[in-house]
């Protein structure tokens, strides 16, 4: 789309500022779309407006992800909320019959204000998202803001969101409202969305393709990297092809285990010629591509394989736009406290966390194998659910879709950390599955029943 302003925001401080403001100017409809919410200073100063708005005549429509707000949001909030004139739609609640379709989740971040300015990145409504609590040291996230005829595609993202389950065919009169002036043109500006349901892995594609036809540099921010092997060979290929390809995730971990599945992937990176960095002054939850100068993309996509395959998700891709060098601007600042990883980083990192540790979170994601004594397997090429049927597992309630990316992040993991337990002794290797592409650990300690793990290294897909 062309007539559209992109500003990018680099820190939550600027975010915030003009978030709200923004929100104050409302004239006609409010737009809401996010995976977490969290009762709070933030969603205070947000609540005010809102109330202040629709005793204006706007109308606002909230939209939140159950799985995301299970834990930050109180028992009748949906009530309260339609109580103060919002409309509030709760997506895929979570039920207590056992369905894949749980599994998919809305994980976008999406604000737009009459059709015509909207706000979209990592950042949720939530307080650590804007540093006033913080839970990992310094929150760094990223953001954009969009104004002019681009907004209209996060309007028509978040109306057909909303009409998944519900439908309202008078909520589309709002589709064809334009709230401004015809900005000026700022280089190409084309937001994106994804969803599971089809078989088109937009976010990849993006991140691919600039991968693909970059030429001097590809510069990335991801909170997480659990990677298939697509993503793996395009930014192995760009490297070996003289692309100077940098990557920043975090040194200080949300999620222990996929923290450690992140760094599995830091070898073969490395040894392609793709520099790693972490960031040292917190959590980096920034989702972001810039690439030669030209072309950058932020959004809500991780690259990790619930972002790529499971979730529904955006983004912006910009062509030639101010907000392209601000991206790459904020990559170079955030590189300044970062500290680049090299190949033996991983194992000295791994031995310092200690192996009771380490176990303890094995107990966490293998908790009903310390509980049972039984035996797991764990595959890479096939579905939890088939290997605990064989053994009986759901006999015992195991809640199999939930255990499955637990389990494929073990699987990842399982290459070095698994070496480490042997180095150890605590864990020995069985003999007599090389000929199924398998190995089988079995782990000894005094304080944990023996588990028998066997991992299969020749795939990394779920």
């Amino acid at each position: 789309c062309d007539h559209t302003q992109s500003i990018y925001f680099k820190s939550a401080e600027a975010f915030r500022e003009s978030y709200l403001k923004e929100l104050s100017k409302a004239v006609h409809v409010i737009y809401m779309e996010y995976f977490i919410l969290s009762e709070g200073l933030f969603f205070s100063e947000i609540l005010d407006i809102l109330m202040d708005r629709m005793n204006h005549g706007v109308q606002v429509y909230l939209m939140i992800d159950d799985i995301g707000c299970i834990r930050t949001l109180p028992d009748g909030f949906e009530k309260k909320m339609q109580k103060l004139g919002i409309h509030i739609h709760i997506y895929n609640p979570l039920r207590k019959i056992l369905s894949l379709n749980g599994n998919t989740r809305d994980h976008r971040k999406i604000t737009v204000i009459d059709n015509h300015c909207a706000f979209m990145g990592g950042n949720n409504l939530a307080d650590e998202y804007i540093n006033r609590v913080k839970r990992y040291g310094h929150w760094k996230d990223s953001s954009i803001m969009l104004m002019g005829e681009a907004v209209k595609s996060f309007t028509l993202m978040f109306l057909q969101m909303w009409n998944v389950d519900e439908k309202n065919p008078e909520f589309y009169k709002y589709l064809g409202y334009y709230g401004g002036n015809r900005n000026k043109s700022e280089g190409f500006v084309l937001p994106y969305g994804d969803w599971p349901l089809d078989d088109d892995k937009v976010g990849e594609c993006v991140y691919i393709d600039i991968l693909n036809h970059a030429k001097e540099y590809v510069h990335i921010m991801s909170p997480y990297l659990i990677l298939d092997d697509s993503m793996v060979s395009a930014l192995c290929l760009a490297a070996k092809r003289g692309v100077d390809v940098r990557i920043v995730t975090p040194h200080r971990w949300d999620k222990f285990l996929v923290h450690m599945t992140t760094r599995s992937y830091y070898r073969e990176l490395i040894r392609a010629g793709v520099k790693v960095y972490e960031y040292s002054n917190g959590f980096i939850h920034a989702k972001s591509f810039v690439s030669d100068d030209l072309i950058a993309t932020v959004g809500t996509t991780n690259l990790d394989f619930r972002s790529l395959y499971l979730h529904f998700e955006c983004g912006t891709w910009m062509y030639g736009s101010r907000a392209v060098m601000q991206v790459r601007e904020d990559f170079v600042e955030t590189l300044a406290t970062c500290q680049q990883i090299q190949e033996t980083v991983g194992s000295i990192h791994i031995d310092q966390v200690g192996i009771q540790a380490i176990l303890e979170h094995l107990d966490d994601a293998f908790g009903f194998v310390l509980a049972h004594q039984t035996v797991v397997d764990v595959y890479t090429n096939q579905l939890l659910a088939d290997s605990l049927d064989q053994q009986g597992g759901n006999d015992r309630g195991i809640n199999t879709a939930g255990q499955c990316q637990q389990h494929f992040l073990i699987t990842n993991l399982c290459t070095d950390l698994l070496d480490l337990l042997i180095d150890k002794g605590i864990c020995q290797l069985e003999i007599g599955d090389s000929s199924h592409g398998f190995r089988t650990y079995v782990t000894r300690h005094m304080n944990y029943p023996p588990i028998r793990i066997r991992v299969g290294f020749l795939m990394k897909i779920l």
